[in-house]
């Protein structure tokens, strides 16, 4: 019976590459789940189990964390955390520890199993993110800014964002426009370069004077 199991186990695990060559994410984690109940000690399980998780979480994309052009901070859009298998709230030692885990079992000297090639890339970059104390926090700020995926029909509409008013005279300031619900607001020169939060929608963004550029249209540089 052991010995029937193991051979179902392997099987399992040839139909979820299959199902990974073939994109279907969903069916290929089935059938790594399925070999690891088997044969819960299957090294290829294992692997072929991370590197699926790793594809399936880079292929949810965050777009709203791209705020400025060309990625200005280099922090890309992905879910790094989710990239990793970690919870966001870890600390850094245990970044760590779950970045060795991950390395070990999709790195292609150990791991042949397709994708694998990929998937250490990304593990990789996600570390890169995450071990960089101002990247990191960057991420982070505007990642806890993102929208809700709720679909709440009875949630309040936007408010209406009022007109900048300027503050007292003489004070060196410089005006900010939020990126996701566009308002404008005064902000003094010491706060240049600071995640703040929006009054207006509640949400986090990098203030960055660009007074060289005029106002422009969504997409331009000079729109940020």
């Amino acid at each position: 019976m052991e010995c029937l199991n193991k051979d179902d186990a392997v099987k399992a695990v040839d139909l979820a590459e299959k199902k990974f060559m073939l994109h279907d994410l969903a069916a290929a984690k089935d059938f790594c789940v399925r070999a690891l109940q088997l044969d819960p000690g299957l090294e290829r399980g294992k692997q072929m189990l991370a590197v699926v998780e790793v594809h399936a979480a880079a292929a949810i994309r965050h777009h709203s964390l791209i705020i400025l052009p060309n990625d200005l901070f280099g922090i890309g859009d992905h879910d790094w955390y989710a990239i990793l298998g970690v919870d966001p709230r870890a600390d850094d030692d245990s970044i760590r520890t779950q970045y060795r885990k991950m390395a070990r079992l999709v790195h292609p000297d150990k791991n042949r199993m397709n994708g694998a090639e990929e998937a250490i890339k990304l593990v990789n970059e996600a570390m890169t993110i995450l071990s960089d104390k101002n990247k990191k926090m960057i991420y982070d700020s505007i990642r806890s800014s993102l929208p809700s995926t709720s679909n709440d029909a009875s949630a309040p509409p936007p408010r209406t964002p009022p007109p900048p008013q300027p503050p007292p005279y003489g004070t060196p300031t410089f005006v900010a426009q939020c990126p996701f619900c566009m308002a404008q607001w005064w902000y003094y020169k010491t706060f240049e370069n600071y995640v703040l939060l929006c009054a207006c929608c509640l949400r986090n963004f990098i203030v960055v004077d660009f007074h060289h550029l005029a106002w422009g249209y969504p997409g331009s540089d000079s729109w940020y």
